[in-house]
């Protein structure tokens, strides 16, 4: 009786190995489809998306315009169905704050990273320029580095500095390339407020102090704004 034991143990190591051989076939064949798919392209961000800001006055609102819905963050936000944690602190900037707690770089930051974001935007700041441009570019550096760390699947995008009016005075634009180098350092998208005008033509857009947006003032800045985040969905910020 061995031999016919020896042999039926053979006949189940053949079909062993013939189903084997054809779950072999069948992976090899599903990988080379995958392999010729197309790359999926980026889907837009839905209802849901959490947007953080950091930011200064022209993020927070004032009483020249921008406040609650009629905020540029309200206005980008809103209508996608976005959850909006707007952590923007009137005074403050990378370097200084109204209070310790106020800078890009304290309290907002830490809001921030707490809000668990799938995007982040942070404006400003012309309250910067009476700081030496090297200090702005070490503090957006550090600011820029923390949110790369803690939030590493989070889109940022870095809006310079705004003036209410054409030609910025020197130190802003000082400021303004200290922070856009430190932007292009930590590869993020960089938005340029002085380049592209925004409010070059400050009629109507800019309040009675001389230097806060409007409520229209603020439908430009979504506007631009939302511009930006458009192109994130295809830079993916790496």
């Amino acid at each position: 009786m061995r031999p016919a034991l020896s042999g039926r143990r053979s006949w189940v190591v053949l079909v062993a190995l013939a189903a084997l051989t054809a779950v072999v076939v069948v992976l090899v064949a599903f990988r080379a489809g995958t392999d010729r798919l197309p790359a999926r392209e980026p889907a837009a961000w839905g209802p849901g998306t959490r947007l953080a800001v950091i930011g200064d006055s022209f993020s927070a609102g004032t009483v020249q315009g921008g406040g609650a819905a009629r905020n540029w963050t309200a206005l980008v936000g809103s209508p996608r169905g976005w959850a909006i944690g707007n952590e923007s602190v009137g005074g403050s900037g990378y370097t200084v704050a109204p209070t310790d707690d106020g800078r890009f770089g304290a309290g907002q930051l830490r809001a921030t990273i707490a809000y668990r974001p799938d995007v982040v935007v942070v404006e400003g700041s012309r309250n910067d320029a009476s700081t030496p441009p090297e200090k702005v570019r070490g503090a957006t550096d550090a600011v820029l580095r923390v949110l790369r760390t803690e939030l590493p699947r989070a889109r940022v995008l870095v809006v310079g500095p705004i003036w209410s009016s054409a030609g910025p005075p020197a130190p802003v634009t000082a400021c303004r390339d200290a922070i856009r180098a430190a932007a292009a350092a930590a590869s993020v998208t960089f938005a340029d407020p002085l380049a592209e005008g925004w409010f070059a033509d400050p009629a109507g857009l800019i309040g009675a102090d001389g230097v806060h947006p409007t409520d229209r003032g603020h439908e430009v800045m979504a506007d631009r704004i939302r511009a930006h985040l458009d192109r994130l969905t295809e830079a993916r910020n790496g």
